[in-house]
């Protein structure tokens, strides 16, 4: 499969309702109703002001949107949290998602990252485990009460 040209950026100030839209459209493409998408939603606001420009990639192909990238420090040293990573549905499945996991990674590892923790989305747990994820427990989903999600670890290794 060819990649397409990715260019990764940091977000704009006033994009945050774009990339919010751009979730809630990528999550669609899973087999959700509309009652969960609705309870969902909230945990889709991609949070610009908290997380800081520097934890954030935006993805464009051709000028476009395609996807956005989330990291934060984890609750413990060498920790980072994969926040979000969302792909606009016309540019799934083109590798655009391993572009932006790289970038996370590399991301985390020059903040002093050596684990990154994925609370996933159940249809996304391939797609980690693909690219060198393990499954460590179940978790409790933060957004949706009685929900459990896969708690994946990936080891943030250099480059080789």
């Amino acid at each position: 499969m060819a990649v397409p040209e990715v260019t990764l950026r940091p977000p704009w100030p006033d994009e945050e309702p774009a990339l919010t839209a751009l979730c809630i459209r990528s999550k669609r493409l899973w087999p959700y109703d509309e009652a969960f998408m609705e309870r969902a939603a909230p945990a889709l606001r991609v949070p610009v002001e908290r997380l800081g420009a520097e934890a954030i990639r935006v993805a464009e192909c051709a000028s476009e949107r395609a996807g956005v990238v989330g990291i934060e420090p984890g609750d413990a040293p060498g920790v980072f949290e994969l926040t979000l990573l969302f792909i606009e549905p016309r540019f799934a499945r083109k590798g655009i998602g391993a572009v932006l996991l790289r970038w996370a990674c590399a991301a985390a590892r020059a903040r002093g990252g050596a684990v990154m923790e994925i609370l996933s989305d159940p249809y996304a747990r391939g797609f980690y485990e693909a690219q060198g994820a393990r499954f460590i427990e179940w978790r409790p989903s933060d957004a949706i009460p009685g929900r459990v999600l896969p708690l994946l670890r990936l080891a943030l290794t250099a480059p080789g």
